[in-house]
């Protein structure tokens, strides 16, 4: 009776056997089942390394542990993460640069050991992927950077358990500029933020500023940042910061504090001025007098200065449209400027005597005003002078100017006063014209009496004109290589 005993109890575990090794069979059968699924997607899988390796590899992993997939730039779209469901003991999974979407994330939630997951270069991934992706108990390294993930949001995985580096964009978006001190404040549980590509932030205060950007910033090209009141510390500790583009966004500095940042060849350096400034804030003229002694070229628009800097990237200041500021166009001059553009229409006449003031000697461009030729005959040390958009309006000259460079653009239509004006710049090496209407041997005869004149540029002449500048060795040099 004990042997048949023995019997059943013997049956009962070889059944137990044999159900556990279908179970497990059909276990690793789904699991390979899904491994050829990925790389036929074009993907890779790695297994968990141990001294079975050897074994592993004459098995063809059939009882190896797959732990690692990737799966970057593959053709996975929408749906295809199903696949992977019976990958439960994944441990890194890389998805960058593919077609997923949003909805897909719950797809890999079963993946409870999940501790690395790449998605960045997705645009299809939205603020709303992060409500699943805070339910991944294990997740310790999450890669997000260049996807459609808003900043406002990005505080939804301050309740991820055990994540301690954040890989993301913190971008500009309709509602919200960039990464704000609230934001940084609730992701603080985060040790390690790396923002990549872009990084906008504002409304931070000091020490919560600093505190970020003691992160690792390597990746980051472009940095602006907005409302934020900055001292001189607070402006050194940014200057370190190696990025291509820098942007101070109506934050509360004066003229001291930003001689805290140093101006550097790789980088675009951009401040933009608060609309009503305090007594002690930055004002353009100030911005002026703090230039290097090698700007190259200035150029100013309505709301907006451009400085191009010998050895070094340009510099901009940006301001409000209906200030009254100075620009400091001397200062400018004083900084070796040889070149400057004047793009204001309703503050050319106090751009013009600022010039004129400072007896600038260099090339000046100019959008044709109603007052422009008011000022131009007491621009007497010119050397160069462009002037854009004429229209009917008489010209005038000094005979008193030095101008040895003379451009005229536009619809321009030369009368004969128009042509003894410019007859009067006895210094005169180069012309050219835009003229709307065909100018002929004699109304250029006062032009050619010029003894210096050596290069002109004329849009319609006559075959008599052009003959007489060839038989004078004037050379008609065509409009995209005339250059002063």
């Amino acid at each position: 009776m004990s042997k048949f005993r023995f019997s059943i109890r013997t049956l009962l575990v070889l059944a137990t056997l044999v159900a556990f090794g279908s179970w497990y069979h059909k276990r690793r059968q789904r699991i390979h089942i899904a491994i050829d699924y990925i790389e036929t997607l074009g993907g890779k899988v790695e297994y968990r390394s141990s001294f079975l390796n050897s074994f592993h590899q004459r098995t063809n992993h059939y009882f190896a542990t797959p732990i690692t997939v990737r799966l970057a730039s593959c053709s996975v779209g929408p749906g295809d993460l199903q696949a992977l469901s019976p990958l439960t003991e994944l441990e890194r999974l890389y998805l960058e640069k593919t077609q997923i979407r949003s909805s897909d994330i719950e797809d890999i939630l079963h993946c409870k050991k999940l501790r690395r997951l790449a998605i960045w270069g997705i645009r299809g991934i939205g603020g709303e992927a992060l409500d699943q992706l805070a339910k991944l108990p294990n997740l310790q390294v999450l890669d997000i950077h260049r996807t459609s993930v808003d900043s406002s949001e990005i505080k939804k995985l301050a309740s991820c358990p055990k994540l301690h580096t954040l890989i993301f964009t913190p971008n500009q978006s309709t509602t919200q500029f960039g990464l704000t001190g609230a934001d940084i404040n609730a992701l603080r549980g985060i040790p390690n933020l790396q923002p990549v590509s872009v990084c906008y932030l504002s409304d931070i205060d000091r020490d919560t500023l600093l505190k970020f950007i003691s992160n690792d910033l390597s990746r980051v090209s472009m940095m602006m940042i907005r409302n934020c009141d900055l001292d001189r510390p607070t402006l050194e500790r940014i200057d370190r910061i190696n990025v291509w583009t820098l942007g101070l966004q109506f934050c509360s500095i004066s003229a001291d504090e930003l001689r805290g940042l140093s101006l550097r060849p790789k980088r675009r350096l951009q401040i933009y001025l608060e609309e009503d400034p305090k007594s002690e804030q930055l004002t353009i003229s100030q911005f002026s007098e703090i230039l290097p002694n090698s700007v190259l070229s200035a150029t100013a628009y309505e709301n907006r200065l451009y400085f191009t800097i010998r050895g070094q990237r340009p510099l901009m200041l940006y301001f409000p449209a209906k200030t009254k500021d100075s620009l400091g166009i001397g200062k400018w001059i004083q900084h070796d400027c040889a070149r400057i553009g004047l793009y204001r229409p309703l503050h050319v006449l106090d751009d013009l005597q600022e010039c004129i003031a400072s007896n600038f000697d260099g090339h000046l461009t100019v959008n044709h005003s109603n007052v422009l030729w008011t000022m131009v005959p007491k621009l007497t040390e010119l050397n160069s002078l462009m002037v854009n958009k004429i229209n009917r309006e008489p010209i005038r000259f000094s005979p008193s100017m030095k101008l040895q460079h003379l451009s005229l653009t536009g619809q321009v239509r030369l009368r004969p006063e128009d042509i003894a004006q410019i007859a009067q710049l006895k210094r005169l090496q180069s012309i050219r014209v835009n003229n709307d209407q065909p100018l002929t041997l004699d109304d250029l005869a006062p032009i050619l009496e010029l003894e210096n004149l050596k290069n002109a540029h004329f849009t319609k002449l006559t075959d008599a004109a052009k003959a007489e500048l060839k038989r004078r060795g004037i050379v008609q040099q065509p409009r995209s290589l005339f250059r002063f």
